[in-house]
């Protein structure tokens, strides 16, 4: 199904390539369904309401449009397999900021090498493209966290107390960072 829609790259790996996300991957792929998939959101605040292509579409077009603020790609396999997306979100120009996520929806691709080449395409053009000094995010389990820590060179930077409820319990939200000089491409 994905294989007969165009994949513009706009960032090149060595295992992925980063390409520019259309109203057709949103109706026309698995994207919308990656977020009711129970395990692969298990440490996400998504999976609250079901997901449909129509809901993936609306959520394409007012936060990715024309928005300057969100920059959201795809994350495709050197054979054209769409497996995630990776963002940058709440963009400040001002501050020099943005907070940052992946998704990698297709199980069979959930390995470290994809996350850490995709995450770093992205890095590398947060700091060196769109000239921002600080990457932020944060993770309701610990080991993503010490992921990020570990393999990309953040700073742990706090913990929010009790920030999600998420079945049916409240979790803790671990915080990390990372400025422009600590960055290392991959």
């Amino acid at each position: 199904m994905d294989t007969e829609l165009r994949y513009d790259v706009f960032i090149s790996g060595k295992y992925v390539d980063l390409f520019v996300l259309t109203e057709e991957h949103a109706l026309y792929t698995d994207w919308y369904n990656w977020f009711n998939n129970a395990e692969t959101m298990s440490y996400l605040e998504h999976h609250r309401f079901p997901n449909t292509p129509a809901n993936q579409l609306e959520f394409y077009k007012t936060a990715l449009g024309s928005s300057s603020k969100k920059l959201q790609l795809g994350i495709m396999d050197k054979n054209k397999v769409f497996i995630g997306i990776v963002s940058l979100g709440n963009i400040d120009y001002i501050s020099q900021k943005a907070d940052a996520a992946i998704i990698i929806g297709e199980k069979k691709y959930q390995k470290e090498i994809y996350t850490i080449e995709a995450m770093s395409l992205m890095l590398e053009h947060a700091f060196f493209t769109l000239n921002l000094r600080r990457i932020y995010g944060g993770a309701m389990a610990k080991w993503i966290a010490d992921f990020w820590v570990s393999m990309m060179n953040a700073t742990h930077e706090g913990m929010y107390r009790k920030h999600i409820y998420k079945n049916g319990t409240f979790h803790d939200t671990y915080l990390f960072g990372m400025l422009r000089e600590e960055f290392s491409p991959m």
